[in-house]
């Protein structure tokens, strides 16, 4: 898929996710919560398909708070889609493909535990859109990273992708909430 087919299909599914949320029954999100400690690779990076979103996403989310809180950024980044045309948002900067991301996660926090801090999801909310894409909507905090506050919270809006390797991000937009 070229990138701007890309960018209309994410910005197409944002608006649609948008309207759906709005539009949707009170309580058919999946309510708001924590994500819990997986104990073993969730369904959704081995080769099977967890069709509900709602149950699969947690996992995948689950293994990335994981991998990153033992310093593995690669780990972490398989919850994303492998692909050129894969977006993340942040700070008014637009990053285009997995590579690029990964570089710019390792550039940002190093590469031990150490750099990395400790990171938790919260409130994660969950709206399925169609049998193949879900918006993820939820909160993040990452603390102990040297050089930076104590503390660092903010918010994501993830639009998901069911694909033969299970549920994966194809777009990130993240925000840092700047009173600290």
């Amino acid at each position: 898929m070229n990138t701007r087919k890309h960018c209309r299909t994410t910005c197409l599914l944002v608006a649609l996710a948008t309207v759906y949320a709005l539009l949707s029954a009170p309580g058919s999100a999946t309510p708001s919560h924590g994500i819990a400690s997986p104990t073993a690779r969730p369904l959704s990076l081995r080769k099977g398909r967890a069709r509900d979103p709602r149950v699969a996403i947690p996992k995948v989310l689950a293994f990335q708070q994981e991998a990153w809180n033992r310093g593995d950024i690669k780990g972490f980044m398989e919850g994303y889609l492998n692909a050129p045309d894969t977006t993340f948002v942040s700070a008014g900067v637009l990053t285009q493909g997995w590579k690029t991301l990964y570089q710019r996660y390792q550039e940002h926090y190093g590469k031990n535990v150490l750099s990395m801090g400790h990171l938790r999801f919260q409130n994660v909310r969950i709206t399925p859109l169609g049998k193949d894409h879900a918006l993820c909507v939820g909160q993040w905090f990452l603390e102990g990273v040297p050089g930076q506050p104590a503390v660092q919270d903010g918010v994501f809006t993830l639009i998901w992708q069911r694909t033969t390797q299970g549920w994966k991000i194809i777009h990130d937009h993240t925000s840092t909430r700047r009173e600290h």
